[in-house]
């Protein structure tokens, strides 16, 4: 086979893989469908599990995911991206976008909070939020993309225990702002940064032995709520919509470290 046919079958293959994800039904029977999903980088695992399990209940049915920080998905959304559910990790996006006519509607879905990752390879002694203010490189999730307003509004509490200037104290040790929270834990995972500050879910997907987890004060803690937004008037949305809000799914998001918000 000549090296073109090679390459031509190995990019087919990626395509497959990365665009079929399965998933399951919540209620309803569906026809050979597709449905996209935009959803933000933390809900990787917990979403990529849940689109699995609706597709093998479905077999009609494709589900296709997009993951990225929540700022860049709305952007995509702005610029005419075409999905059925969005799936951000902030209210704030899903709502904007109501407004601006892109979503249908919005609703909470589950909820996260916020934890300090230590890189095992740092050299400085960080043992708890506190510590943050000592001379390191730390990363974390840019301005507009909710990992980083929650990260920014951690430091903000915090002045509470450690003064006021602890906020402007920690950022001067801001040697990177990401684009999304998974990009944030890898850097600290390689030992490119000391320190960050990341969901608690996005946490666990480390590699074992990486880092340090180091819970919140409580009066530092900051929670947030993701939401799902819908796009499409279709049978098929509605249905992945009222699955994710099932007893079922919420179930799984628990497994992953989220929590359930909704009543």
């Amino acid at each position: 086979m000549s090296k073109s046919l090679i390459l031509l079958s190995l990019v087919l293959a990626v395509v497959v893989v990365f665009t079929a994800c399965g998933g399951q039904e919540g209620q309803g029977n569906v026809s050979q469908e597709d449905l996209v999903i935009f959803a933000a980088s933390s809900l990787t695992d917990v979403v990529s599990d849940l689109a699995k399990a609706y597709q093998e209940v479905n077999p009609g049915v494709t589900v296709r995911l997009n993951f990225a920080g929540s700022k860049t998905l709305r952007t995509q959304l702005e610029n005419g991206a075409g999905a059925d559910l969005f799936l951000s990790a902030n209210k704030g996006h899903v709502m904007d976008l109501v407004e601006e006519g892109v979503l249908i509607e919005g609703q909470a879905l589950v909820a996260n909070d916020m934890v300090v990752v230590v890189s095992s390879e740092s050299e400085v002694d960080l043992e708890s939020l506190g510590d943050l203010r000592k001379p390191q490189r730390l990363v974390l999730a840019d301005l507009g993309v909710p990992a980083g307003d929650y990260g920014r509004q951690v430091l903000d509490k915090a002045g509470a225990l450690y003064g006021e200037t602890f906020s402007a104290d920690v950022l001067a040790n801001l040697v990177s702002a990401e684009s999304n929270v998974r990009q944030v834990l890898m850097k600290v995972e390689l030992g490119e940064a000391d320190s960050a500050l990341v969901y608690r879910t996005d946490a666990m997907t480390a590699e074992e032995g990486r880092v340090e987890v180091i819970d919140l004060p409580e009066a530092a803690r900051v929670e947030g709520t993701y939401w799902l937004g819908r796009a499409s008037e279709g049978a098929l949305a509605r249905d992945f919509l009222d699955y994710l809000l099932s007893s079922e799914a919420q179930e799984v998001f628990k497994t992953y470290g989220f929590s359930n918000v909704i009543q």
